[in-house]
């Protein structure tokens, strides 16, 4: 499969405003669900990388040092009445 390069991925925040709660709902609980996965890991499975891909470590690392870019981007859109 192509792999789309991140600097030229899309983001489409047009979806029916009714779903929004539930997405809202789902990232804030990503950080609970993330822990349980990696909890039970041995550090060397985490920080394993394959095929010079990042490890789990470093992409949990990642979603931290996104979510100012995110709640940001959350921030911008249009409020409902």
């Amino acid at each position: 499969m192509a792999r789309i390069l991140w600097a030229e991925r899309k983001f489409n925040f047009d979806f029916p405003s009714g779903l929004y709660p539930e997405m809202l709902e789902r990232l804030r609980g990503t950080p609970v669900r993330l822990e349980d996965l990696v909890r039970a890991q041995a550090p060397g499975i985490l920080t394993l990388r394959h095929q010079n891909r990042w490890s789990i470590q470093e992409n949990t690392g990642h979603l931290g040092d996104v979510e100012a870019l995110w709640s940001g981007r959350l921030d911008g859109l249009p409020r409902q009445a």
